[in-house]
């Protein structure tokens, strides 16, 4: 006799679909807990819902390429941006809300941002969050975060939560250029410290070359903050246990299809 469980698999198979699926809840949290915790706004929203924040919308700077270019921010702050870089105007790629302008890097020619002071220029100043808002986002965007030459964590726009974005993120979502470039999404992503221990004082932005995309890193409104603070838009316990559950049935879903052609044992 082959015992079967309440979802009518062999006993055996639904300890193997049980196993599959809690390892990846295991996954799921394990995720939020190394380097900066990543989490992003609405579908629409382009600035940052942190606290205690100040923000570089490059409105202000001089349109066009730029080897390096400075920004004296409120709290001591001072923010340097080298290597080759563009400021573009708002079109279909970037620009949030629309209008201003937005920085574009383009391949081959990573662009570093030191956080310094501005009383004292010698000195770095550690931030505890950084926003921005990605628009056209592609798997060639990468960004990494480093207290002085340590590095505390990677993104890159192929991270699993962007990747499994609704369609209501995908093209543009200001009023001149409304869904224009559906394929991409446009979003705003935050990365949080949880402790003293992973601030950072450098960050790095890198389209990955070489990139058969053709494409730039489009980014606006960087955001900083000193401040440690909860994570806003994390998921909570209950989706993890959601999540939990649809793997269980994404699992059951596999194991029924590879019994119909023969290929469990």
């Amino acid at each position: 006799m082959n015992p079967t469980s309440n979802l009518g698999l062999p006993l055996l198979a639904y300890r193997k679909v049980l196993a599959i699926a809690f390892a990846a809840v295991s996954l799921t949290f394990q995720s939020t807990e190394a380097g900066l915790v990543h989490t992003y706004e609405a579908a629409g929203v382009q600035t940052s819902s942190a606290v205690n924040t100040t923000t570089i919308n490059f409105d202000s700077a001089n349109p066009g390429y730029h080897g390096s270019q400075t920004f004296n921010l409120p709290g001591d702050l001072t923010a340097t941006y080298t290597n080759n870089q563009f400021n573009n105007t708002a079109n279909q790629y970037g620009g949030a809300g629309g209008n201003g302008q937005y920085l574009n890097v383009t391949d081959q020619f990573p662009v570093t941002l030191t956080l310094t002071k501005t009383s004292d220029p010698s000195q770095n100043a550690p931030q505890a969050y950084f926003g921005m808002w990605i628009s056209a986002a592609d798997a060639a965007n990468k960004i990494e975060f480093f207290l002085g030459n340590t590095l505390v964590d990677t993104f890159t726009a192929t991270a699993s939560y962007l990747s499994s974005l609704s369609p209501a993120y995908y093209g543009n979502p200001n009023a001149p250029f409304l869904g224009a470039n559906p394929s991409e999404p446009y979003v705003f992503v935050n990365f949080y410290s949880t402790d003293a221990g992973n601030v950072f004082d450098k960050i790095v932005f890198t389209n990955i070359y070489p990139n058969p995309l053709g494409s730039s890193f489009e980014s606006d409104n960087h955001t900083f903050s000193t401040t440690i603070q909860p994570p806003a838009n994390v998921p909570e316990p209950s989706s993890f246990a959601l999540l939990g559950l649809g793997g269980i049935g994404i699992a059951v879903g596999a194991y029924r299809r590879r019994r119909s052609l023969g290929l469990t044992h």
